[in-house]
């Protein structure tokens, strides 16, 4: 469950560092096509974590964990889904949009974005490497939903 849930932080921090010297230097403008690529990689990434870190993380500790895990572990299931849902309004606005017109507040925006997946992404590692294994829930699937 480890190895799997560090696969899923790995492959959303790759697209993340992909995507860094666009936010290290706001004068670089890509083009459309490319931060819609972008966008569209990382909100398959994030259903795809969202699924496996719920069954196989979540709802396992909320199950069978004491009160303080399991109070842990409700309080960043309830953060998974706040964050996936803002990316979700996020990936709506800039496809409403034209990044390239509104290229500041869209900066500002990628930021907010990239710095609370990494937050997210940090947290939940540093828990998961603190916490004792947890058996997954009965009928859980360990292979990852995702990219193809």
């Amino acid at each position: 469950m480890l190895q799997q849930l560090q696969d899923h932080h790995r492959w959303m921090l790759a697209l993340l560092k992909e995507s860094a010297p666009l936010l290290q230097d706001p004068t670089l403008r890509p083009s459309e096509a490319f931060l819609a690529t972008r966008r569209s990689a990382m909100g398959r990434l994030l259903v795809s974590y969202q699924q496996f870190v719920h069954r196989e993380v979540f709802d396992p500790i909320i199950a069978s964990g004491n009160a303080a895990t399991a109070e842990w572990a409700r309080t960043l299931k309830s953060d998974c889904i706040d964050l996936t849902e803002s990316f979700r309004a996020y990936q709506r606005l800039w496809m409403a949009k034209d990044p390239a017109e509104f290229w500041d507040e869209y900066h500002r925006a990628a930021e907010h974005m990239v710095e609370r997946l990494q937050r997210h992404i940090a947290e939940v590692a540093e828990i998961a490497r603190e916490m004792p294994a947890v058996p997954p829930l009965s009928g859980s699937q360990a292979e990852p939903q995702g990219e193809g």
